[in-house]
Formats: C-alpha cells, structure tokens, sequence
C-alpha cells in the first residue's frame, strides 16, 4: 500500500492538469450551453419532410440491418438526448462551482478572462491592480473551483 506522500510525489503534474482542465472547461462553458440549443433544435429537426437527406442519418446502416425511417429517427432522439443529458451535468456542476467562488474578491477575473476573453493586463486595469495579483488571484479562483468539481481526488 501506498503512502500520500508517495501519492502526493507521484502525482505532482496534476495541480497544472487540473488547472488545465478546469481553464478549458470555463473556455467552453458557453459553447456547451448553446450547443444544447442545437441539439434540441436538431431533435425537432428529426421530424422533417426530408429526414434522409441527413448525412448523419446514413451512418446507421453500417450495420447491415435496414432501419426504417422511424427506427432512424428514434436512434438518432435518443442518442442525440443523451449527450444533452451529459451536457446538462457538465453544466450544472460548472455552475456550481462558479457559485462557489461567486463572493471573492477577485471572482471578476472568472469571467473577464473566460467568458469575455480579455488579457490578463487588461483585466489588472480593469480591476486597478498588478497582473501578478491577477495570475495568483484567477490561480486561487481555479483551485477552488477544482475541488468542487473534481472532489478530493485533486487535492490528495
């Protein structure tokens, strides 16, 4: 069995995959969030005149059984909901954890950086500070926002 401290060794790398992970996961938050729209849209989309026009549509047969139009139909709902399903997680924890650090001091740079893609010497004018307070402070933001998503594997 192994220590933390072996543990801790072992995985010294992941505090910067972690941050890495979570920073593309911010990067992403709101193209996730519209891309549910179209997929919703796309499942009402299902149900047009010319369904087998689709390019996606023809992927199904490669299994050498021919589906029906509402066979395809069905497939395509379903498997189009479930990734809306895990989108809809991912959302949801992602709110979470912007909720978290929604009262710091600094949480401004969250979305300053993330969402409204400034520079971080932008975002020290705006917020009448040092870009090394900026770093440290969307650093701080980070790791709070990784335990809440990740848990304590992130941490140990």
């Amino acid at each position: 069995m192994t220590s933390k401290q072996d543990y801790q060794n072992k995985n010294k790398h992941n505090t910067k995959y972690y941050r890495r992970q979570m920073s593309k996961y911010l990067s992403t938050y709101n193209q996730i969030k519209e891309g549910i729209r179209f997929k919703e849209e796309d499942i009402q989309n299902l149900e047009k005149e010319y369904f087998e026009a689709c390019p996606a549509v023809h992927k199904i047969n490669k299994t050498g059984v021919s589906w029906t139009i509402e066979d395809k139909r069905k497939y395509m709902a379903n498997k189009i909901k479930a990734d809306i399903a895990i989108d809809k997680i991912h959302i949801k924890q992602m709110e979470r954890c912007l909720f978290i650090v929604q009262k710091e001091k600094y949480y401004d740079i969250i979305p300053l950086y993330y969402f409204e893609h400034n520079t971080i010497e932008a975002i020290a004018e705006k917020l009448y500070c040092d870009t090394v307070t900026v770093y440290r402070n969307k650093n701080a933001l980070l790791d709070k926002m990784i335990v809440c998503y990740f848990g304590a594997r992130s941490i140990l």
